[in-house]
């Protein structure tokens, strides 16, 4: 859940950050946090400023805490992680090998009880006075929020990023290319399925699945790259950084490269690998 997305859907005021539009209020709830990415898991150095009396004043009297939110769309990793009270500088662990892309972060003050006839303060003119019965968990302010990436560790580009599949109502000797998943799914006909797992049993067989069926997956799936940009995943992580590594700065910029062209040089050090190891 995107908390920089919530317009004005819950049934009581919330606090934005300062330079929030929804806010009802000039008052500021700013974090900032530092990543430290030498740890394992990372830790997160967290600092916020809070000017909103009446809201501060909630948390002090632990009718309110303040909590971090960690989403991913990639992943669809979500978790609130409360901060203890005490300094406002605070050192958090997070798993980083549970997201992939973009990671969003807020900090949220929610209510730790039941808040009857809450009035905030700085409501807009003519609602002055309004009181607002708020439940246990409700939120009540949202700060700014801040933006991750994490890449994935690199992939080699083998056979490792395919999952081979048998589509039985396939012609036997045909195939097709599926790109939604953390590989790139080739469905293939029951008599290139029986060829291609005789092959898995010999060195020179896995030469000739490269070139007889990656090769020409790998093409396919840069096809419906070219017409379609793929939401981040394993096999597109792997693949653009491999596409790095021979010179084509990204491959959302489909004009830069060929897929042909490409899928040679991707999958050339893998060919030529299993040729050595052949001898």
């Amino acid at each position: 859940m995107r908390y920089s997305n919530l317009i004005g859907s819950l049934p009581h005021p919330v606090l934005f950050a300062s330079d929030g539009e929804n806010s009802y209020a000039d008052n500021e709830f700013v974090f900032r946090m530092l990543v430290d990415r030498d740890k394992r898991p990372h830790q997160l150095q967290i600092e916020y400023d809070m000017d909103h009396l009446g809201i501060q004043a909630l948390i002090d009297a632990d009718n309110a805490s303040v909590a971090l939110a960690i989403h991913c769309q990639n992943t669809y990793y979500y978790k609130v992680i409360e901060i203890p009270k005490g300094s406002l500088t605070q050192s958090l662990t997070f798993p980083d090998c549970d997201v992939m892309g973009h990671v969003y972060f807020n900090l949220l003050v929610m209510a730790t009880r039941d808040i009857p006839n809450f009035k905030p303060a700085g409501l807009r003119e003519g609602f002055d006075g309004l009181s607002f019965n708020i439940r246990k968990g409700d939120v009540l302010a949202i700060s700014n929020e801040l933006d991750e990436y994490y890449a994935l560790p690199p992939m080699r580009i083998d056979e490792s990023i395919f999952l081979l599949e048998l589509q039985p109502e396939l012609d036997p000797e045909s195939f097709i290319v599926d790109l939604q998943g953390d590989k790139i799914k080739v469905g293939v006909g029951s008599g290139l399925n029986d060829l291609v797992q005789r092959n898995m049993e010999t060195k020179g067989g896995r030469v000739a699945n490269i070139g007889t069926v990656y090769f020409p997956a790998l093409i396919e799936a840069l096809y419906q790259i070219r017409e379609e940009v793929q939401e981040s995943s394993a096999w597109f992580e792997a693949l653009n950084a491999a596409a790095n590594r021979v010179g084509v700065e990204s491959l959302e910029n489909s004009g830069e490269w060929n897929p042909l062209t490409l899928a040679q040089q991707l999958l050339k050090n893998s060919h030529a690998k299993l040729l050595k190891e052949g001898r």
